[in-house]
């Protein structure tokens, strides 16, 4: 949940907060290049995030899990993957960098409280936090395989793909005051 919450936190300011996209935006680029590259950077740094995070929790703090190390990397890889979606698309939607960080406050707080206390049947796939939860639990403790999961895993990457594809609506159509 916290790797979700940070790399979501940090994307919130990948459109909104970057001051140099102006002067790219008038060069020959098109605009969803702009937002697959901003996904697929910060999807790199997630990827980094996900392995140093495992390996300090696996061979630091000598947790032990009963999954397979490569299936745990790709279940928190994938988690934070809509993380950067999400952060993307409130990144992209915002006015200002305060505004992307109250969105990416709300959803939190709002995810929180159906994924704890609500618990609306019909939100819980829609959820990255939600599923991704019952997918580290049901690999990383029940010692289930990525391929027993796919169900979860489609569910996040469906949410994640809506979010890009909203945000590269948007960016493209939408934001022509940048």
């Amino acid at each position: 949940m916290s790797l979700f919450a940070s790399i979501n936190l940090i994307c919130t300011q990948a459109i909104v907060g970057d001051i140099p996209l102006k002067r790219i935006l008038v060069a020959p680029t098109r605009r969803w290049e702009v937002i697959l590259s901003k996904t697929i950077a910060y999807s790199a740094l997630a990827f980094f995030q996900s392995l140093f995070s495992l390996f300090l929790v696996e061979f630091l703090f000598e947790a032990s899990f009963i999954g397979v190390f490569l299936d745990i990397f790709l279940a928190v890889f994938t988690i934070e993957f809509s993380g950067v979606c999400l952060g993307i698309l409130f990144s992209t939607i915002s006015q200002s960098r305060l505004q992307a960080a109250q969105l990416f406050l709300f959803y939190f707080i709002l995810a929180l409280m159906i994924q704890m206390k609500i618990r609306f049947s019909f939100l819980l796939p829609l959820l990255p936090i939600e599923q991704g939860m019952d997918l580290i639990i049901s690999i990383a403790y029940r010692g289930q395989s990525i391929f027993q999961n796919i169900d979860k895993m489609f569910n996040i990457f469906f949410v994640s793909f809506v979010c890009l594809g909203i945000s590269l609506y948007w960016f493209q159509y939408k934001r022509r005051e940048l």
